[in-house]
């Protein structure tokens, strides 16, 4: 029993540590680009910045607070203020003790807050001007109260786990629209992220004659030659068209699919997948979504609601004009030795020519 609970307490301390690692590291990057900022003399926080280190003071203080520079732009030295109450905060990426004392003063003429904390988006400087060390009417404590990112991100460790969790989900969704919001322009005016670099580019069908592929057919089946090499790459055209639609990674996983489709005795040549063995082989955590998405496209079918004594499928659906086309595709690959990735993946039917 002893042993399970020692276990069980390394397995808590090593979750937690993972979270405030994470935690870390994203709020590390963001500081980096504040620092690059800072060196072109753009010092200016904007409401995203401010913002996403809400969000964290709210943790570790477990309040809430207000941004009230969405009413007004920097309300009388603070940035954010406790709801119901009198505690205000200032984020700013300017170290210096003027910047300190110019925040302080500010707030001294705020009738609505009777207490200051300033946070640093940075490292605050080893010392400050006696003129920034106390402020009783603001309970300000240079020591205490003026804080940098190290010292807050310190400051998790004391947190709930449910709430670094929170946190957690919270800055993996945000740290990178921050980080594109402080991005800098080069001498065109052009930004280093683009939406353009994350949007795959649409792949290109190298498919000419399909030669090979006839002469395989015309084996086994009584069809014209010229005929089979205009309805067969017609319809291999448009199996690869609507292949090119859909991400690689989805075409991955069809291919995945086809090469591991249950061994078909049912004289209908019908080619399915047992949807539970499915599972228990693919792990891929977004196997539903790349189904759905094989289904949406004609692709494949999911199975319907479970019924007594019949087995759940995901049905291969045929393409093309002419019946059997993928059945007749992954034999003559199979005799032929064509990896599937090329035709299905990578949309080159050289092999077919």
């Amino acid at each position: 029993m002893n042993g399970l609970i020692t276990n069980s307490r390394v397995l808590y301390m090593i979750t937690r540590g993972h979270i405030i690692g994470n935690a870390v590291d994203s709020v590390s990057e963001v500081v980096e680009k504040v620092k690059m900022r800072n060196k072109l003399n753009l010092t200016d926080i904007n409401i995203h910045v401010e913002n996403y280190f809400k969000r964290i003071i709210e943790t570790v203080y477990q309040s809430s607070f207000k941004n009230v520079n969405r009413s007004a732009s920097n309300t009388k030295g603070i940035d954010l203020i406790l709801e119901g109450g009198s505690l205000g905060w200032q984020i700013t990426s300017q170290r210096s003790s003027r910047k300190i004392r110019r925040t302080i003063e500010k707030s001294l003429d705020n009738d609505n807050v009777d207490e200051l904390k300033i946070l640093i988006v940075g490292d605050r400087q080893d010392s400050y001007a006696s003129d920034v060390q106390q402020e009783e009417r603001l309970d300000f404590d240079v020591t205490e109260d003026l804080l940098d990112t190290n010292d807050l991100m310190k400051k998790l460790i004391d947190v709930d786990i449910e709430s670094l969790k929170e946190l957690n989900d919270y800055l993996e969704r945000e740290t990178f629209k921050v980080k594109i919001e402080l991005e800098v322009p080069d001498e065109s005016g052009s930004f280093p992220t683009s939406v353009e670099d994350y949007i795959e580019p649409e792949p290109e069908t190298q498919i000419d004659t399909v030669e090979s592929f006839c002469d395989y057919l015309t084996e086994t089946n009584p069809i014209d030659t010229d005929e089979c090499l205009e309805t067969r790459r017609e319809s291999l055209a448009s199996f690869s068209d609507k292949l090119s639609k859909i991400p690689r990674i989805t075409r991955e996983f069809y291919c995945f699919l086809l090469e591991r489709i249950d061994e078909n005795k049912d004289p209908s040549r019908r080619l399915y997948f047992n949807y539970n063995r499915l599972k228990r082989i693919c792990n891929f955590p977004n196997m539903e979504e790349e189904l759905d998405l094989l289904d949406e496209y004609g692709l494949v079918r999911k199975p319907g609601p479970k019924r007594r004594d019949e087995p759940q499928e995901v049905t291969i659906m045929e393409q093309g004009q002419y019946d059997y086309l993928i059945i007749d595709m992954r034999n003559f690959m199979r005799a032929n030795g064509i990896n599937f990735r090329d035709p299905i993946v990578h949309l080159d039917f050289s092999g077919f020519a």
